[in-house]
């Protein structure tokens, strides 16, 4: 029998401040819940607005594989390791902190909000060189790698056996990944509505905000019955 974690929009934590709002998927800064520390090897997804000319000032990360992922507006990014640049929606950020790094982002315009998601992986070995890369991605309608755990197809590869992949499909249309036994899938519901299948026939419906972890199942088939906008996780 497939084991199913299921997190929806309205029970995530919530961070307000004068200039960011994020919604917190599983524990992070001053949203404790000690049922949701993380899945597998997933840490943190954060689902943050911060608002024009707003941003998190220098801060240090240490052994994660993080990742950011704009839907809305221009995100910059400064770190200790001399990268300077501006993530917009077409495009996907990794920065490796590896032994350490120093790094702030903010929202790129003084006046309009930037959305993004934020996404942290631990690694696989503490103590890797800290690296930082951002790349175009697909955005054509369809399933895209866009995160892997070797580079694959034009993804960005990260310190861990997780491979992450973008779905944008239209109503009725389905993605099927296929599971070993010791593996897990996540899907997390960025825009539209879909019901999603189990290898043992168990169905449930995803909307906006909502998640799915997925332990102890063969397939996984995601079908959308709205247009949709998913990140689906492959976790070890």
């Amino acid at each position: 029998m497939a084991r199913q974690t299921l997190i929806r929009s309205q029970d995530r934590g919530t961070t307000r401040t004068d200039w960011l709002t994020s919604k917190h998927t599983f524990s992070f800064g001053h949203y404790r819940n000690p049922e949701r520390q993380q899945f597998r090897t997933l840490r943190v997804f954060n689902d943050d607005i911060v608002s024009g000319g707003g941003g998190f000032d220098t801060h240090p990360h240490k052994d994660m594989e993080i990742i950011t992922y704009v839907l809305t507006g221009a995100l910059a990014h400064q770190d200790s390791l001399g990268s300077q640049q501006i993530l917009r929606p077409g495009e996907v950020q990794r920065m490796s902190a590896g032994t350490g790094i120093l790094h702030s982002e903010w929202n790129a315009s003084a006046t309009e909000p930037v959305h993004f998601l934020q996404i942290w992986i631990l690694p696989k070995q503490a103590g890797d060189t800290p690296r930082y890369e951002q790349r175009a991605i697909s955005t054509e309608l369809g399933s895209s790698p866009i995160i892997s755990h070797d580079g694959r197809q034009n993804t960005l590869a990260i310190n861990q056996d997780c491979d992450i992949f973008r779905l944008t499909l239209t109503a009725e249309e389905s993605y099927t990944y296929t599971l070993l036994e010791k593996d897990a899938g996540y899907v997390h519901m960025i825009d539209g509505d879909a019901q999603v299948t189990l290898s043992d026939s168990s169905t449930i419906m995803l909307h906006p905000g909502d998640a799915l972890g997925i332990e102890r199942a063969e397939s996984v088939k995601i079908t959308a019955t709205t247009p949709i906008h998913a990140l689906f996780f492959h976790l070890s």
